[in-house]
């Protein structure tokens, strides 16, 4: 039997009429860059913003864009070339490995993913390095941070090898402030070298606040700069510098720049040190900023599991059962909720609240459970009696534990996860992935899954104020719903026509990047569709927006 004690958790904001909202759109990723992987064959950068919606027919590529973060993931993270199963959603996507991934299965293309992120004022990470002499360490670390960092890319280059029958990562480029800096590449039998190197790049002098000189190119970074470029003319002899041991391509994340100097360099040790520290930044410090956005990707996928009425609760958190939903229904049994907004799921209008009891485990044949039963039937309990019982230690021995149940809204009725209709098993992940913090993306397939065209406008304002609320998150949304646009139109509109009711998320243009996906001859077309304060696209929607509706009323 069970004796149960209930916690009714209805939360809501403080003054939920008074909203703030930081204006200043500050986004953790900001551009996605592909070219031979899946659908997608030439080159495609695709714009990031608070809310990106992914739009088009089925089979059009949109999750193909969800799926190239996650192997961007595994390639920096396990250097995974042959991916199949991904560690951010388990069993439910499965790239097939790279012969399968890779555009029209044409081995001889070279699969290229990137990813841009902006950059807090903290800039880049810095590393430790052994240095010869105090002299050469005070020299280096008075050097700092690279400075005037507003952005960084990093892109990872893989190519199949016929002579090992596999794919190698042969490139890891890094761009900073939009530009191209550097790159790290190997073939197969081959040592790692960087090339393309930009010595009078920007970020090679900067200044503190009262505009004092902090560090320059010229002089130490200069020589060793030259050294590492091809196309340099002060080098001894036309070369490539090696990087790391053997074909390492991507950093070891954490460590220091592993350059080592050389007898015939044309530079100091003072020279090669600094030129460490800063590459160091350079290659492996962007390198960690990105993928630590990657590993804060939260991935929901188009088939959400209905929870089983005896649903086994994961108490660790796991990444890859977000894809499935599980995690969501983790969180709420598990969570204090401090972070779930009450007032934003009754919004929705599906007619539930969350409601978690916390209860104790009893055995039937203890004393303690022969008194209540006894208790039940009898019309006065006698507390001296209850006393006298040898139930200290089954007291003591009591395990508290968890359930979760949706509470009907009107008859108060409780009722389990599995009971209820399938809409709202399938929305409630979405809002809880969307409100739980710790992700900087929510990347969703189909948030509109089974849910009623209302629920669907609601939704839009529920996931909208989740976003704009930070300026760390961003919805990566692959859907079908006209809905969810048609609610998201109106907010600018009101926004910018001063109309906006007091507790609508007030959405601009600049939060919205919004993509329309196509085949063409075999190969996706993006095409972005920006919107203006009228909440009206600027340009025309492919083939009309939502043509269907018109040809069947007209």
């Amino acid at each position: 039997m069970t004796v149960a004690k209930k916690i009714r958790v209805r939360l809501s904001l403080p003054n939920r009429h008074v909203l703030l909202y930081l204006f200043t759109i500050v986004m953790p990723i900001t551009n996605i860059t592909i070219e031979n992987f899946k659908g997608i064959g030439d080159r495609v950068d695709i714009p990031i913003r608070p809310i990106t919606l992914l739009f088009g027919a089925n089979s059009a590529g949109k999750s193909t864009i969800l799926q190239s973060l996650l192997y961007l993931r595994e390639l920096l993270e396990r250097q995974n070339t042959d991916a199949d199963k991904l560690i951010a959603c388990g069993s439910s996507i499965d790239l097939g490995g790279f012969s399968q991934f890779v555009h029209g299965h044409d081995l001889k293309a070279t699969v290229r993913i990137g990813v841009e992120i902006s950059v807090d004022a903290d800039g880049l990470p810095t590393y430790d390095q052994s240095f010869s002499n105090p002299y050469e360490e005070q020299t280096v670390l008075s050097q700092g941070a690279l400075g005037n960092v507003e952005t960084v890319g990093v892109e990872v280059s893989v190519e199949w090898d016929k002579d090992s029958d596999r794919p190698w990562i042969t490139g890891y480029s890094v761009k900073i402030n939009g530009t191209k800096i550097g790159e790290i590449s190997a073939f197969p039998g081959s040592s790692s070298k960087i090339s393309f190197f930009d010595s009078s790049h920007s970020v090679f002098t900067g200044f503190d606040e009262q505009g004092e000189l902090l560090y320059q190119d010229s002089g130490l970074i200069e020589p060793v700069i030259c050294e590492l470029d091809r196309t340099g003319k002060d080098h001894k002899e036309n070369r490539d510098i090696p990087f790391g041991e053997g074909q390492t391509v991507i950093p070891e994340w954490g460590k220091a720049f592993p350059m080592k100097s050389y007898d015939d360099w044309a530079c100091s040790e003072e020279s090669v040190a600094i030129a460490r520290h800063m590459l160091g930044q350079i290659f492996i410090g962007s390198g960690e900023l990105v993928l630590n956005e990657l590993q804060r990707i939260r991935h929901i996928g188009s088939f959400r599991d209905i929870p089983e009425r005896s649903f086994n609760v994961r108490r660790s958190p796991a990444d890859d059962r977000w894809a499935n939903g599980a995690a969501a229904w983790d969180l709420l049994y598990n969570s204090d909720l401090k972070w779930f907004d009450a007032d934003q799921f009754a919004s929705l209008g599906m007619g539930y609240e969350i409601d978690r009891q916390t209860y104790f485990e009893l055995p039937s044949e203890s004393a303690l459970a022969a008194f209540l039963i006894r208790a039940q039937v009898e019309d006065e309990i006698y507390l001296s009696e209850l006393e006298s019982l040898p139930i200290r230690r089954e007291v003591e021995g009591l395990v508290e534990r968890t359930r979760l149940r949706l509470i009907d809204s009107c008859s108060k009725v409780e009722v389990a996860p599995c009971d209820v209709g399938v809409g709202v098993s399938q929305v409630l992940p979405v809002v809880v992935g969307a409100m739980a913090p710790g992700y900087s993306v929510l990347s969703v397939e189909q948030p509109e899954l089974h849910i009623h065209p209302a629920v669907q406008c609601a939704l839009a304002d529920v996931l909208a104020h989740q976003v704009i609320r930070s300026e760390n998150r961003c919805l990566l949304l692959e859907t079908h719903s006209e809905h969810l646009m048609l609610r998201w139109l109106r907010r600018i509109r009101e926004q910018s026509e001063d109309e906006l009711p007091p507790e609508a998320p007030p959405v601009s243009p600049d939060h919205l990047s919004v993509l329309y996906v196509q085949s063409v001859d075999g190969r996706q077309k993006i095409t972005p569709l920006p919107v203006t304060d009228d909440g009206e696209f600027a340009v025309k929607w492919p083939k009309g927006f939502f043509e269907e509706r018109a040809d069947e009323l007209f």
